[in-house]
């Protein structure tokens, strides 16, 4: 059975006992979330939502719309789940010479999408107290120690803290399947690993008829003669607008 430990709530002073293994505890006093960093308490952090669930609908719909995504994914996705957590992540600021760098890293096992790449979003850090809403997010626990990073994080430490991160997931059903995406909840940036992708072979398709097609055209209209050479020109037009009236049709189908 693992043994108590206590330490001193940064907040308050208050005493806090905890479990071997754990990486983030509630102080009963002042309900401040305690990060235990190597069996020393320090503050936890979280940066609040900046984007509501109305516009994060919004950006999400958007991200649906764009050149790469299925035409009509905009119109026909039906969003499953759309759910607002605190992910927590491990904040790194170290020194480079005359720089400093800030990296973030996860502090969960996670197969969501985007959250080996999070970036630190705009605005400030709160302290995880009694004073901060969580709302209807849920707060996920940690899972992945501090240690785990620290052999292979690159430059001289400055400070490293649990930070946890406003994300929306989201799923959604398309064609068939259930796709997912993360909205950071901050910056309003979505990712996804894998989403329905525009059909390609019909502009593939398209677009070698058209190159084939002029090159050829060109090349017999040049060894026309005369007025021949004029109508050939013409006729190379006219052709050139058929195929682009083929892409235009092409492109509102597909």
């Amino acid at each position: 059975m693992a043994l108590a430990t206590e330490v001193k709530c940064p907040q308050c002073g208050a005493s806090v006992s905890f479990d071997a293994g754990t990486i983030l505890v509630r102080c009963e006093y002042c309900k401040s979330q305690v990060f235990i960093d190597r069996r020393s308490a320090a503050f936890a952090y979280a940066y609040p939502f900046l984007v509501g669930p109305d516009e994060a609908r919004g950006v999400f719909r958007r991200w649906t719309a764009g050149s790469r995504m299925a035409k009509d994914l905009e119109t026909t996705a039906s969003i499953r789940r759309f759910a607002p957590v605190y992910f927590p992540v491990y904040f790194f600021r170290r020194r480079f010479g005359p720089e400093e760098k800030a990296f973030l890293e996860p502090a969960k096992v996670t197969t969501l999408p985007g959250l080996h790449g999070l970036k630190v979003p705009p605005g400030d850090m709160k302290l995880l107290n009694a004073d901060f809403r969580l709302g209807d997010a849920q707060l996920l626990p940690p899972e992945i120690r501090l240690d785990h990073y620290l052999a292979g994080m690159p430059g001289e430490p400055i400070e490293q803290s649990l930070v946890y991160m406003p994300l929306y997931q989201i799923d959604y059903d398309y064609g068939g399947a259930t796709w997912s995406a993360v909205l950071e909840g901050s910056a309003g940036e979505v990712f996804a690993t894998d989403y329905p992708p525009r059909k390609s072979a019909m502009y593939v398709a398209v677009g070698a008829l058209g190159l084939l097609g002029s090159v050829g055209a060109w090349t017999l209209v040049f060894l026309l003669p005369g007025l021949e050479k004029v109508l050939g020109i013409v006729a190379v037009i006219a052709a050139a607008a058929m195929i682009a009236w083929a892409g235009y049709k092409v492109a509102k189908e597909y």
